[in-house]
């Protein structure tokens, strides 16, 4: 029985890990209509502390597990990317962070957080076009508001 129970611990663990970090740029990599970027944490690392636009992803990279960028580069393609990011959103228990709507561009922020990984996702969508980026990491609400100032 306590080999059983072992080996139950074993697999429970195994499909965890498997789940615990799942891409969601990988469902659109290759596919006509979609540009994808992830960058791993070692990439992260070796971002600079602050770049041109005012970005700061620099200061939190020890704390993040990747940074993946999926774009929309048709119509069709960008309304598919924004009804997928937004079932995502609704299923898996993100929250609203930060909303904005200004002059016919939209930019939501949403969070969801947990002790294994947090994830933040921002969702931006600008004359037809439709891009997402998503952190996932170990970094704090505080944290992510010091890297867009």
């Amino acid at each position: 029985m306590k080999r059983f129970f072992s080996i139950l611990v074993l697999l429970a663990t195994m499909s965890f890990m498997a789940c615990a970090q799942p891409s969601f740029a990988k469902q659109f990599k290759g596919k006509t209509g979609y540009s994808c970027v992830t960058l791993s944490k070692a990439a992260l690392r070796m971002m600079p502390l602050q770049d041109k636009m005012g970005v700061n992803v620099g200061s939190v990279a020890d704390k993040l597990d990747r940074l993946e960028i999926v774009k929309a580069n048709t119509p069709q393609a960008s309304k598919h990317l924004k009804s997928v990011c937004e079932q995502w959103i609704e299923t898996d228990g993100f929250e609203d962070f930060i909303d904005v709507d200004e002059e016919g561009e939209q930019a939501s922020i949403f969070i969801k957080t947990s002790d294994e990984q947090n994830v933040f996702l921002m969702l931006a969508v600008e004359d037809g076009e439709t891009a997402v980026i998503i952190l996932y990491g170990k970094m704090t609400v505080e944290e992510m508001r010091g890297i867009v100032k």
